[in-house]
């Protein structure tokens, strides 16, 4: 939901030897420009973040000269993640062995000198001695190590028995107890949040791809620029995900995620007048965008995971955002199948777009 703003440099030009050359500030900062329609006067201004802070806003015209500053203020929003695990530890560990025999299919009796069993051992990269005459693995693969608690330990190993000559091989068991609860990792990170826009001009069958976040005559009349910002609620911590890492019929290991829900949204001025609050459910990645309509002007607000979005009214002259209940809808852009744009009906299926963002497949015949 942030806003990723673009990055700009510009840079002088000269278009000839004698033409005059014009120094332009180089914006290394994020900028946001209003569209000309929710502009004051019909102009268009660079509002650019200054320095490093996100609260400042510097206003530059087309000739990229600033002509004023302001500060805005966004709410501080919470979000991460917590994991809290059970200590796992080996309770107890049980070993079946299995005398090696037929050592390169000579015979069933063969008896191993050391430098044998090692080469033996090798073969199944057992070619780490241990300790005495024990050959653990090599690899770290899951083919000779236990990886299902969260646990490294071998599987199985060689041994060599001098007096025999045998080479045995284990293969071990391990069965895990739980102790106590622990916070294995917590990322908790706060940031400033605000609402980003979109234009979708039906009337016009204009779209502006990149989100903007200031206007000035959208919500109201005047000069100063106005913003959309969440109402956010209590911090929440709740359960993503549960996991029984050594099977035994109990949560070991548990994460936890924050949020910040999201009650409703307003619109802020300039001087931090809060011209409007509304409150209602949206969803924790809420969007925003405007709809333009017959004539008329919408706020479509993302709703709460599962429900339609919410679609509200402007009135910019009583500063007035009224929830409706249904939108007008018409078809503003008609496709064939292979996406191809079409002016009339055709027929077979026709895919058909409508005012309200939303489209569908229709079957002429």
């Amino acid at each position: 939901m942030k806003k990723l703003f673009f990055l700009v440099s510009l840079l002088a030009i000269s278009v000839s030897s004698n033409a005059q050359i014009s120094e332009f500030k180089e914006f290394t900062n994020h900028f946001d420009v209003t569209p000309k329609q929710f502009a004051y006067g019909g102009e268009s201004f660079i509002l650019v973040q200054s320095g490093e802070s996100e609260n400042t806003i510097d206003v530059y015209n087309d000739e990229i000269e600033k002509v004023r500053s302001f500060q805005v203020q966004y709410p501080s929003r919470t979000s991460g993640y917590k994991t809290l695990s059970r200590k796992l530890e080996i309770k107890d560990v049980a070993r079946d062995s299995t005398q090696q025999m037929n050592y390169n299919n000579v015979n069933d009796s063969y008896v191993f000198t050391w430098e044998e069993a090692l080469d033996y051992a090798a073969e199944d990269d057992y070619s780490s001695q241990q300790s005495g005459y024990i050959l653990w693995p090599n690899s770290k693969s899951s083919y000779f190590f236990h990886y299902e608690f969260g646990l490294l330990y071998p599987a199985s190993y060689y041994r060599w028995i001098p007096e025999s000559g045998y080479l045995y091989s284990y293969d071990i068991t391990y069965e895990v107890s739980t102790g106590e609860w622990e916070t294995t990792s917590d990322t908790k990170s706060v940031y400033n949040e605000y609402f980003d826009l979109w234009l979708n001009d039906y009337d016009g069958n204009s779209y502006i791809e990149n989100d903007f976040i200031f206007t000035q005559t959208l919500f109201n009349t005047d000069e100063k620029y106005e913003y959309l910002v969440p109402i956010f609620g209590e911090i929440q911590e709740e359960v993503c995900y549960e996991e029984d890492r050594n099977l035994d019929g109990e949560v070991d290991r548990r994460e936890y995620r924050y949020d910040t829900p999201i009650q409703g949204f307003k619109v802020v001025s300039e001087d931090g007048t809060v011209l409007q609050s509304i409150e209602t459910e949206m969803s924790s990645s809420a969007y925003f965008a405007i709809l333009k309509i017959n004539g008329k002007v919408y706020l479509s607000c993302g709703a709460k995971d599962g429900h339609d979005d919410t679609i509200y009214r402007i009135d910019p002259f009583s500063t007035s955002i009224k929830k409706v209940n249904n939108v007008p809808v018409s078809v503003v852009a008609r496709y064939s199948v292979d996406g191809r744009r079409q002016a009339h009906p055709r027929r077979g299926i026709n895919i058909l777009r409508y005012s309200d963002g939303t489209a569908a497949k229709v079957v002429e015949k």
